[in-house]
């Protein structure tokens, strides 16, 4: 066994690229594997190299469930299987024996199975938490410490993928039919038709003066909520019985770069067990998924305020701070129980195509009801202007002059140009509308046990 344990791999031969490189540093032998005489590895140091990385990121599990030694260690170091054989052999030789001498099993039994231990979860959870409470109790607009938190946990967030392949960062071409559904409640007849009236500007983001804070935005600052599909769209809004939806599909007319935070869910980890940063990498690569968990995480309207500053942070940093900068999040909806996908477009990506009022009528009828019959068909009517309403558009610095005479001298408002690139446009052939006419609700239970104490209290013991 110990000549065995002394024949060498050569730099070449072994697939990992750190420990190629440690191969290339030692004096050149005639490899195992392609008979070459080159710098090599024996297999005796590849054992004691991956033995401390087998016993931290490994542990047993049902044979069902894992895999076995040698066929981990075959894809850790890069070999193929019946030379990893021999080194498992040789790590059998080394700790098995002290091992069932002190009353327990051979790790490296032919027969045991293993799966990969990963970041434990109280890792994750303890990054999450000092993050937010650092937010809510330290700074919130000039918080170095988390900034330098969230410039190590995004860096090079372009190159990971999941274990299919997927990008974490998703771009979306246009192309037909490519795009996000959004919708409003409408509490009665008369907000119904003033959404119809003015769909592209009703059913889009409300303008900055109006935008409330959201788990993706703070107060003030306009972004684009969406989703996928028309179902998750309409569950988001969590409209009352009896309530209308409006709901329209916004083509998209630009690329645009998307946090996939499902990918973040089935993230791979790629970096080599034998890279010195390695459990700095896996931890990024932990805490990657518990944001993307955080994320979608349901917040209760008693917690908004302060529940959704840490995504908001968040998405301002991903739009901000990232070189390149992201457009917006794609994730998954809590209230179709993570069936379906949302997206948030960030500020930057949230402008849409404006309808131009001046030159169009919208006349919007919403049906008829009678004694005997009804009919609830809603027909909204565009049509164009024979004479065009004067509009004065002469630019000042950032204004123009018809926001200098809206309203009087006393009255004139300052609204800067938008600079912004237009990222969507509302299909007004996709323009729907439904009545709510009942919900449903998935439940969990959890039980309460009761337990109640006959003991006669004493008259000086309070009850409450």
């Amino acid at each position: 066994m110990e000549q065995e344990d002394s024949e060498t791999i050569c730099e070449d031969c072994i697939g990992d690229a750190f420990l190629s490189a440690d191969a290339a540093e030692t004096e050149p032998t005639i490899c195992l594997v392609c008979g070459k005489t080159a710098p090599g590895l024996t297999i005796g140091a590849i054992g004691d190299r991956v033995h401390p990385v087998f016993e931290q990121w490994y542990h047993p599990v049902d044979e069902d469930r894992g895999s076995s030694a040698n066929q981990i260690i075959a894809e850790m170091v890069g070999i193929d299987e019946d030379i990893a054989e021999r080194i498992v052999n040789y790590l059998s030789d080394e700790h098995g024996y002290m091992a069932v001498r002190d009353g327990g099993e051979d790790p490296y039994d032919a027969l045991a199975s293993f799966a990969e231990t990963g970041v434990r979860h109280e890792v994750q959870r303890d990054h999450w938490q000092s993050f937010r409470e650092s937010l809510l109790r330290e700074a919130r607009f000039f918080n170095a410490r988390v900034e330098a938190w969230l410039d190590d946990v995004f860096v090079d967030i372009g190159h990971h993928h999941s274990w299919k392949g997927d990008p974490l960062v998703r771009v979306m071409d246009p192309g037909a039919g490519v795009g996000f559904y959004r919708s409003r409640v409408a509490h009665g007849e008369t907000e119904l038709q003033e959404i119809l009236s003015a769909p592209p500007g009703r059913l889009g983001p409300p303008p900055s003066r109006l935008a409330r804070a959201g788990r993706m935005n703070a107060a003030g600052i306009s972004v684009f909520y969406g989703a996928l599909d028309l179902d998750t769209c309409i569950a988001e809004i969590r409209p009352p019985v009896g309530a209308h939806v409006v709901h329209g599909h916004f083509d998209l007319l630009k690329p645009v770069r998307l946090l996939d935070l499902d990918v973040a869910e089935r993230l791979v980890d790629d970096a080599s067990y034998f890279d010195p940063d390695h459990d700095r990498k896996a931890r990024r690569a932990a805490i990657l998924r518990a944001i993307g968990r955080q994320i979608a995480w349901p917040v209760m309207p008693s917690d908004e305020l302060l529940g959704y500053l840490p995504t908001q942070v968040i998405a301002e940093y991903l739009a901000q701070r990232l070189d390149p900068p992201l457009d917006g999040i794609l994730y998954h909806s809590t209230q179709t129980g993570s069936k379906g996908r949302n997206v948030v477009l960030f500020n930057r990506a949230a402008r849409i195509e404006d309808f131009d009022s001046a030159r169009h009528d919208v006349d919007v009828d919403s049906g008829w009801i009678s004694e005997d019959d009804y009919d609830d068909s809603i027909t909204v009517r565009i049509t164009r202007k024979d004479k065009p309403e004067a509009e004065v558009r002469e630019p000042v610095g950032d204004l123009s002059i018809a926001d200098l005479f809206e309203g009087g001298w006393e009255d004139y408002r300052f609204e800067p140009v938008d600079p912004r690139a237009v990222t969507l446009r509302l299909d007004l052939d996709s323009l729907g509308v439904v009545q709510i006419t009942a919900t449903s609700f998935e439940r969990s239970t959890r039980y309460v046990s009761v337990s109640i104490d006959d003991q006669k209290p004493s008259s000086d013991t309070p009850i409450f």
